[in-house]
């Protein structure tokens, strides 16, 4: 080899070198799974499940520190208890409206998100402040155990390697079905959500419902809200209910569906 060819060989190798190192953080971590969250002891039980059960690396950041360009990510779940900064937020919006899978779960829709500009028209909700439910307000309850049902029994996400404990008499709040069995599993020191608002129409594809006695009044709350999937622009949204605890995800039964939001092929 000549100089002159020895000299451009490896001015190409230090270019790739430079570019690899200077590239950023999404498109290095292409192929993996980013998890935006600001409670971490169950997300950290998530990574351990993704990486054990499905053989994916999973990178788990705080909110504060979330990239501004994301999209270089397979899936991007988010994991938000309190006020969601506009630098998690916009990211996670350009991300699903740009193509990704935003798998949003548990407290990521809460009342404090009316006060982002971007959330909740992406993800069609609405909350009121919260207050008397059987006035129709948004309520969320803790610890509780419910029951959570299968009401997409031939869906992918509910249905693939899903081991559910037995079946729950239910009436859908939505279907418009009389009450009947369906798979269940029952969560344990749990939280539940009231009331959740659809502002989309029928943009949702209803995966779950939820079940709940209220020990203090002995009504029954039967609301299909328990897990849903919506087209963003050119991605998509799936959002799972359950959460509140690391007992929820100790769950094999949740911890399997929230395994085929991941790995589902939405069209």
């Amino acid at each position: 080899m000549n100089q002159t060819k020895l000299a451009r060989f490896i001015s190409l190798v230090s270019g790739c070198a430079l570019l690899a190192f200077c590239a950023p953080k999404s498109v290095l971590a292409a192929g993996n799974v980013l998890i935006i969250a600001d409670e971490m002891p169950q997300m950290e039980l998530l990574v351990k499940i993704l990486k054990t059960r499905a053989n994916t690396t999973a990178e788990l950041v705080n909110q504060t520190d979330v990239p501004a360009d994301i999209s270089g990510y397979a899936a991007v779940f988010a994991f938000v208890h309190h006020a969601l900064l506009e630098s998690a937020e916009k990211p996670m919006v350009d991300y699903a409206n740009g193509g990704g899978k935003l798998i949003v779960l548990h407290h990521s829709i809460s009342w404090a998100r009316e006060k982002n500009k971007y959330w909740f028209p992406l993800l069609g909700m609405h909350l009121t402040p919260p207050g008397d439910p059987e006035q129709g307000l948004y309520k969320y309850v803790n610890p509780v155990t419910y029951t959570v049902v299968n009401l997409a029994p031939g869906n992918y996400i509910t249905s693939h390697n899903v081991k559910y404990e037995g079946k729950t008499s239910y009436k859908s709040s939505d279907l418009g079905t009389p009450e009947q069995e369906y798979p269940s599993f029952t969560l344990n020191n749990s939280e539940v959500y009231l009331n959740h608002v659809f502002t989309d129409g029928k943009d949702k594809t209803i995966l779950m419902g939820f079940k709940w006695q209220d020990p203090k009044t002995g009504r029954v709350w039967m609301q299909d809200r328990a897990g849903w999937y919506k087209k963003a622009q050119k991605g998509w949204i799936i959002y799972l209910q359950p959460g509140h605890s690391i007992t929820d995800f100790e769950n094999s039964t949740y911890s399997q569906i929230v395994l085929n939001a991941l790995a589902v092929k939405l069209k």
